[in-house]
């Protein structure tokens, strides 16, 4: 199995554990303490880069990575400020990581195998 597809993986559960985390904790809160502006808002900018994730593009990955670090800190805010929801803040905190650490990793990865592939088409027989 290719390095980069790992790191694709990972970004794929990480960002599949944040839609739902997010998705649920809005769902289960009361309507008076997140509104529907606020959960689209939190929501749409995980679900507009699919297309580029699935047709794996290296910038969208790149882009990617920085959304969750703010979901990352999202998770920090949430964690240490309300104590009710720490369980949701624990698992954003979590599908964040893997969401940043799968996304860089596909980059690094894919330019790595671009490389390898680039310098051994290059080279010619004698």
């Amino acid at each position: 199995m290719k390095p980069s597809l790992i790191a694709a993986l990972l970004t794929w559960s990480g960002l599949l554990t944040l839609i739902v985390t997010i998705t649920l904790w809005l769902i289960l809160q009361p309507p008076e303490v997140f509104g529907i502006w606020l959960g689209l808002f939190l929501i749409a900018p995980l679900l507009l880069p699919i297309r580029g994730l699935l047709q794996r593009r290296s910038y969208t990955y790149a882009a990617m990575s920085l959304v969750a670090l703010l979901y990352l800190l999202i998770g920090i805010t949430e964690g240490i400020a309300n104590s009710e929801d720490r369980v949701y803040a624990y698992w954003v905190l979590g599908g964040s990581a893997a969401l940043f650490i799968g996304c860089i990793g596909f980059v690094r990865l894919e330019a790595a195998e671009r490389r390898r592939a680039a310098s051994s088409g290059n080279e010619q027989p004698d």
